[in-house]
């Protein structure tokens, strides 16, 4: 049978997502509906606990994080 490995490490919940804002003003974006970031710390939180309470992390295979080369941070993220 095979495995789900989830990638997880209790750093993730220091990740910080602050809301959308204006690159230079920092000002918040005007008529943006204000929606949880995917890896905001209180969803990790949640998701970790309601795998736990279920069992369903027992079938898990863990996978401890690494760092990314730059290379392919450059993929998604800008230098700034």
């Amino acid at each position: 049978m095979a495995m789900v490995g989830l990638v997880y490490s209790g750093r993730y919940l220091q990740h910080n997502t602050n809301p959308y804002r204006l690159p230079l003003s920092g000002e918040p974006l005007p008529f943006v509906e204000q929606v949880d970031h995917p890896s905001n710390p209180r969803l990790v939180e949640r998701t970790i606990k309601l795998l736990d309470m279920s069992d369903i992390g027992q079938h898990l295979q863990m996978i401890s994080p690494y760092s990314a080369p730059e290379q392919t941070i450059a993929l998604y993220h800008t230098p700034e």
